[in-house]
């Protein structure tokens, strides 16, 4: 005689069924979650704003520390590129050097953050940089082909901002009664407008190209492929990811005015006072940019299973087991 099995029991139910997916135990506020809804796009950015801020709070003990070990030497090379070449130059270096130290800071963040979220401890600075080792290569022949895409524009900015420059300096003052009036050439607005136009199409691409290095550390992708994915993980959510980074980027004008302030109250020398000032401000806002950028890619990556949950990361390349 045939005797039914007896049906599954709750608990055996329970073990066999997959695990619920992680969900917040912190919510963004209603009025966060309506301002960003009116952005298209599929990224949940009221979650990316509060876990950013959340997240800034927490770990500042530990991004400080290694923002300032990458900025001070960085600070170090403006300095010296200012002395030799001049303030036009080094802009475009000081630039250069905080988008470098992000990317930098960001390869050992998401590596850490991802162990989090796997439920390991994450490792020291050094061992991370250790388990990093294999994916450098790719890493630097991804900003390789970037910066080559970037060349010829990057010496038309250098040429324009030189003009910008040469016709500020030509630039006359005259005085009517108790009012300075400043006259330059016509020339001047075009310029700007070019510099503009620089500006948001370089952030344009800056915001496709925004999840290069996790796609490469944490999915071991490939330099171009690398790319692809960033431009893959993006697309649809471009809009909502460039107003945070705008926004983030207001943030880090205030900062940066306000340590130059700071700093040209307290020291005389005016090049000692700018290196202190521009690694300053570049150790408080680099951990900012690297915490959004890790927090969009890690909602972003898995978007369609997670939507408005905290989604577990991919796992880790072999190179950090």
């Amino acid at each position: 005689m045939n005797v039914p099995p007896p049906p599954p029991s709750a608990d055996a139910a329970r073990v066999d069924a997959p695990p619920d997916p992680p969900t917040l135990d912190w919510l963004a506020p209603p009025w966060l979650r309506d301002v960003t809804s009116r952005v298209p796009g599929r990224l949940p950015l009221d979650e990316v704003i509060t876990a950013t801020i959340r997240a800034y709070r927490n770990k500042w003990r530990r991004l400080l520390p290694r923002a300032l070990a990458v900025y001070l030497p960085g600070g170090l090379l403006v300095l010296l590129i200012n002395l030799v070449l001049g303030e036009v130059f080094a802009l475009l270096a000081g630039d250069a050097v905080l988008f470098a130290g992000v990317a930098f800071l960001q390869a050992v963040e998401v590596t850490d953050t991802a162990d989090e979220r796997n439920g390991r401890e994450p490792g020291t600075f050094l061992s991370t940089l250790s388990a990093l080792r294999p994916r450098s290569f790719a890493l630097l022949r991804a900003f390789g082909l970037l910066l080559l895409r970037f060349l010829g524009p990057s010496i038309a900015f250098a040429i324009v901002a030189i003009l910008v420059l040469i016709e500020t300096l030509d630039c006359t003052m005259s005085q009517s009664g108790d009012v300075v009036v400043q006259r330059c050439t016509p020339n001047l607005a075009l310029y700007w407008l070019l510099l503009i136009v620089f500006y948001v199409s370089a952030s344009a691409l800056f915001v496709r190209w925004s999840m290069l290095v996790p796609a490469i550390v944490l999915e071991g992708c490939s330099a171009r492929a690398g790319i692809r994915r960033s431009v893959e993980l993006t697309r649809g959510s471009r809009l909502r990811i460039g107003a945070w980074l705008a926004v983030a980027l207001l943030a880090s004008v205030v900062v940066f005015l306000i340590t130059h302030a700071l700093f040209n109250a307290l020291v005389p020398n005016a090049a000692v006072s700018n290196f202190l000032s521009d690694a300053g401000s570049d150790t408080v806002i680099g951990p900012l940019f690297v915490i959004m950028l890790t927090e969009m890619y890690f909602r972003l990556a898995t978007l369609p299973r997670y939507r408005g949950q905290t989604p577990l990361p991919p796992p880790l390349p072999a190179a950090h087991s």
